[in-house]
């Protein structure tokens, strides 16, 4: 199997490019300033983390801190991108959420001064961190790598890709958040070791297990869960809240308020037995017994996924050489605990875990231009096209090493046929209405023969950055379709390009 380059061919080594962690709750950017790795400082904060926190207001727009202060800003973005109505997600009370201009492939979201989009928010982000590295470095910075969730599927890839884009970022990896921490630590290097990274941010969740191979780093598993993070432990207290002092969630009627206070109440239990306050004018009192117990079905959510990965990765606990803790919700003592119950490890936690994923990002990012580790990454879903009967047979299969180029072959079943519909699916359902939909099309012009008598190669070809080209080839005259899979999330071509114009 190809592997990555150890450095870009095309680079040049006095070249800038940045490294993002475009996180849920906050995000940074960093770069090798020729020394080291520098995370770049926002003027709020020294450390550089700016809250992923963006405001429409009639006024402008306003990003990081500046936007928190604004009662109508937007948080948590990152879980919408890729959605639709049809999503889970889309239920979530803390959105305002525009249903009269959302659709099954798009969510918008109201604002003071219009309806937007999770990639248009995210652009938002991306340009605010573009514009401070700028403005530190004093140079031009056109390119990067950005982390995503390992679990994210090609549809969120695709559309923080184009949020990239709308921002002026060429996006020259998207890297996996686990194994960004990975590389922080530096256990890229040494001897062969097997590394766990468990990622608990402010929205999402991600497992990973990476194995060191002769100095390669290859990701042997991955799992997780795009709708549980920190933001679900402050919603669990909110909901408790609510119940201790008998009033219903829906008369609640500044949810964004709520979860504050919902998250100041988990910081102090971080090291306090109890915790006094007001909600609604009336006074609440919450012990670390109480609000254990209401996050023991969320932390144990964490595990099963844990023990999944562990199990499809065919290891044991005992296996594990490295537990690494990534995301600002690891900060629990009650998480930390529960993790190194589970893996009989004590996990590492020497770098900010704040920080950890956009160290190791700008760390691949100096990689691309100076040299450095070889990464082989996985496909975190399985990926198929649909048969008859609805069925979904597999092409890749989930946790398959990248880039990667499998073909399967396939035969005509109808006399005369003149056609081959191919419709491509993401997930590990056995039908299609279980796996998320990518794309179709079709290989028209197909010599007119008795069934079975017509050969078709289809490949799927997956690169270093997840992205799929499936291609169709009928083998007898070489006749053949490609498609590169841009999953629909709402945002058409033309409309990014007039986003990108827009600056």
């Amino acid at each position: 199997m190809k592997l990555h380059q150890i450095s870009e061919p095309s680079s040049e080594e006095n070249e800038i490019i940045v490294g993002i962690d475009l996180g849920t709750t906050n995000s940074l950017i960093g770069y090798y300033d020729g020394e080291g790795i520098k995370i770049i400082p926002d003027k709020y904060s020294e450390n550089g983390v700016v809250p992923s926190v963006i405001a429409y207001t009639i006024n402008g727009i306003k990003v990081g801190h500046e936007a928190l202060e604004e009662k109508n800003c937007i948080k948590s973005v990152k879980r919408l991108i890729g959605k639709g109505v049809n999503d889970q997600i889309a239920k979530d009370q803390s959105f305002n959420i525009d249903h009269q201009n959302s659709s099954n492939s798009i969510l918008k979201l109201k604002t003071d001064s219009k309806s937007i989009t999770a990639v248009e928010a995210s652009a938002e982000i991306l340009k605010y961190l573009k514009n401070n590295a700028e403005n530190y470095i004093g140079k031009k910075v056109t390119k990067a790598v950005i982390t995503v969730p390992a679990h994210f599927d090609d549809t969120a890839r695709t559309a923080t890709k184009d949020a990239a884009r709308i921002a002026g970022i060429q996006v020259m990896r998207i890297l996996n958040e686990p194994t960004a921490a990975a590389i922080a630590y530096g256990l890229n290097a040494g001897v062969d070791d097997v590394i766990l990274v468990y990622d608990l941010g402010g929205g999402t969740f991600d497992v990973s297990i990476l194995k060191k191979n002769h100095g390669v780093m290859v990701v042997i598993g991955t799992g997780g869960d795009n709708h549980l993070g920190g933001d679900d432990f402050d919603l669990a207290i909110l909901t408790f809240i609510c119940k201790k002092l008998n009033i219903t969630f829906e008369s609640i009627t500044d949810v964004a308020d709520g979860l504050k206070i919902a998250s100041d109440c988990k910081k102090f239990l971080s090291n306090q037995s109890c915790w006094n306050g007001l909600f609604l004018g009336q006074e609440v009192s919450i012990t670390k017994t109480e609000v254990i117990s209401v996050w023991q079905e969320l932390i144990d959510r964490t595990l099963s996924i844990t023990n999944d990965v562990l199990f499809n990765a065919d290891l044991s606990a005992n296996k594990i050489s490295h537990v690494i803790l990534a995301g600002g919700s690891t900060r629990m003592p009650v998480i930390q605990r529960a993790v190194e119950a589970l893996l009989h490890k004590k996990p590492l936690i020497t770098i900010d875990p704040d920080m950890v994923v956009a160290i190791g990002a700008s760390m691949h990012a100096k990689a691309l231009t100076h040299g450095g580790h070889v990464l082989v990454d996985v496909t975190p879903l399985s990926l198929g096209i649909e048969v008859i009967g609805e069925i979904v047979e597999v092409i890749i299969s989930r946790n398959t090493s990248i880039p990667t180029i499998v073909q399967k072959f396939y035969t005509t079943y109808q006399d005369n046929q003149s056609g081959f519909k191919i419709h491509i699916v993401q997930g590990e359902g056995s039908t299609v209405h279980k796996c998320r939909s990518l794309g179709r099309f079709e290989l028209t012009g197909l010599p007119k023969k008795p069934a079975g008598e017509v050969k078709l190669e289809v490949s799927f070809k997956v690169d270093s950055d997840g992205i799929l080209v499936v291609t169709a080839t009928e083998l007898e005259s070489g006749k053949s379709c490609e498609v590169e899979v841009q999953p629909s999330y709402g945002l058409t071509e033309e409309e990014i390009i007039n986003l990108i114009a827009k600056g």
